[in-house]
């Protein structure tokens, strides 16, 4: 079974990371010994989503077939061709990682891109490159005809085969069935004989070209532009060889809804090993749970919302925890909060720009969304607006920066409540967080739901997490600090280190093992055992308001092997725990600073 891993460890164009080829697999052909494979994503249609379904197969690409990834979006994703000769309305920024590629995928619509990027599309094709494509780049180019690029409005049939004459209607789906004359491919392996899927059929017969070898075909059914019974059969998938004889596999599915079908998958994940020269896997991993969140050296964090944001400019819990966690990244915080925003309405003062140029101006790496809890007072009523103009927020921010987390709204707190009404409002938050959490599914997005986790999940903790029901004070900022990094499955920075003792002498070994230090020092001898290590990450710590600051990371010493009798631990001459023989060898937590 195939599934689709939901990992925001997709990569821009230009930053690409590093993966091993999976174990079993061979060199993909025409790249060099021992070099990862690099699948360049073209992103450019406003129809399918390919804004979100194509991130999510990038991850699963890298997670589970070891191999790199790059996103190159078209900065304006709508699909508006040039109305006159000359004019470029779209930008694949990031294009040139073509030159270093060893697969392209494109999904594109109607684009008309600048010269200089058609060229290196061109370049690309012409070194005889594998090109996989998908369902609207059979119409990838709409050049005017008076345009001196207008050739490359046949870029389809050249490279894919096909062209995109005509389709059975919006209102109809397709029934698949496996060409049996093919059924021995490679890209077929693991597929059933039929399956059915959302997309409507794409009428690609009798312009495919004869040289196409089809391994599905697609039987519109349900409501169309014609009767049922008069549609015809067409391809949905084939492959074809470019006259540079690169290697080429196409389908026309790839509706958003197309890729919750198992059969699908399997397919694209076929047809891009295929592409690659590589065998198709013979075990498909299955899904996982995500990765935990991780920073990476140089990374730009954005924090974006409502008042929740704003106000975390007081405080920084969070991003105290993340830098603490992840010492060794050079990482930068930026927080553009605003209260009273809400996903549709962001008014600000004349010449200060919208939030989509203030956030493309801060080039963001991960960015933190806060919305919901505004809208919320508008009810069940208003839900759904909502998430159309949540859906409508994320299609701007989603190209600037793939890498993004939603935070549910937090709950009221009766006592403080300003409403009076906060068992009422409580089920309109909790409304608006579930369609948030669905949201953030849909498109492959982490999510934090501060709502139970300010809530119900809170436990028996007494004091007040609001100034006055709606707005997070100090303890309630750290508290979601940590609720932020726990479900994002950061690390609360413990450490543990067990030692079994030999005779001081060296007659017998001394064990040592680590976890979450590092070994500095050590001396072993007749006066005792003594080591340096260092905690590989600061401990989280719990500040109380009044200048107590309390460690929450566990830190837990044993010692086996010593004779019975009382042992103290000191760290830098200070006492800091005694117990007895049998208490060190199970192993005692270490309080206080021991760090």
């Amino acid at each position: 079974m195939i599934q689709w891993l939901f990992s925001v460890r997709v990569l821009v164009v230009g930053l690409v990371f590093t993966w091993g080829i999976a174990q079993g697999q061979q060199r993909p052909a025409g790249t060099e010994e021992g070099r990862t494979p690099l699948v360049a994503f073209l992103i450019g249609e406003g129809e399918y989503e390919a804004l979100h379904t194509m991130p999510l197969l990038a991850g699963e690409l890298e997670t589970h077939y070891g191999m790199r990834t790059a996103l190159v979006f078209d900065q304006r994703m709508q699909e508006s061709a040039a109305a006159t000769a000359g004019e470029r309305e779209h930008d694949l920024e990031g294009i040139e990682v073509l030159r270093e590629a060893d697969l392209a995928v494109l999904f594109l619509h109607a684009r008309t891109l600048p010269e200089e990027q058609a060229k290196i599309l061109q370049e690309y094709v012409d070194a005889g490159k594998p090109v996989v494509g998908f369902r609207s780049s059979l119409d990838c180019f709409r050049y005017t005809s008076d345009d001196a690029l207008a050739g490359w409005n046949q870029f389809p049939q050249r490279v894919f085969g096909a062209r995109h004459p005509d389709d059975y209607g919006q209102e109809s789906s397709t029934d698949v069935l496996v060409n049996a004359d093919e059924a021995g491919h490679p890209i077929l392996q693991g597929l059933p004989g039929s399956f059915h899927v959302r997309s409507w059929l794409y009428q690609v017969v009798p312009d495919i070209a004869p040289s196409a070898v089809v391994l599905l075909n697609g039987k519109s059914v349900g409501a169309g532009k014609e009767e049922e019974a008069g549609r015809a059969v067409n391809p949905v998938a084939w492959t074809f060889t470019t006259p540079a004889e690169g290697r080429v596999f196409f389908t026309t599915l790839g509706h958003q809804e197309d890729f919750e079908s198992e059969p699908v998958r399997r397919l694209v994940i076929n047809g891009i090993h295929w592409a690659l020269g590589l065998a198709p896997p013979t075990v498909v991993e299955t899904a996982v749970a995500p990765p935990a969140f991780s920073l990476h050296d140089g990374d730009r964090v954005l924090f974006v919302g409502n008042t929740l944001v704003e106000r975390d400019n007081h405080f920084g819990y969070l991003e105290t925890i993340l830098t603490s966690s992840f010492p060794q990244c050079r990482s930068v915080f930026r927080n553009l909060g605003w209260s009273g925003d809400t996903v549709d309405l962001q008014p600000r003062p004349l010449g200060f720009g919208d939030l989509e140029t203030q956030v493309r101006n801060q080039s963001p790496t991960v960015l933190f969304l806060s919305y919901g809890l505004n809208e919320s007072y508008e009810g069940p009523a208003r839900a759904e607006e909502f998430v159309a103009g949540y859906m409508a927020l994320l299609d701007k921010l989603a190209p600037i920066c793939p890498r993004i987390i939603l935070l549910g709204p937090i709950p009221h707190e009766a006592a403080a409540s300003p409403s009076g009404e906060a068992a009422n409002q409580n089920e309109n938050l909790r409304l608006y967080s579930e369609a948030i959490a669905a949201m953030a599914a849909r498109r492959g997005c982490g999510f934090v739901d501060l709502f139970s986790a300010l809530g119900a999940g809170r436990g028996d903790f007494p004091a007040p997490l609001t100034d006055n029901g709606i707005h997070l004070n100090n303890e309630g900022y750290q508290q979601a600090a940590r609720a932020i990094a726990q479900a994002l499955g950061v690390a609360s920075a413990s450490w543990k280190c067990d030692i079994t003792l030999g005779n001081a002498g060296g007659e017998q070994p001394l064990s040592l093992e680590m976890q979450g230090l590092t070994l500095e020092r050590l001396e072993w001898g007749p006066p005792g055992l003594r080591f340096r290590a260092r905690a590989e990450t600061l401990p989280w710590i719990h500040e109380d308001g009044n200048g107590g600051v309390q460690g929450l990371s566990a830190r837990v010493l044993a010692v086996a092997g010593l004779a019975p009798g009382q042992y103290t631990l000191k760290v830098d001459g200070e006492a800091v725990a005694t117990a007895s023989a049998a208490e060190w060898a199970a192993g005692r937590a270490i309080d206080g600073d021991a760090d």
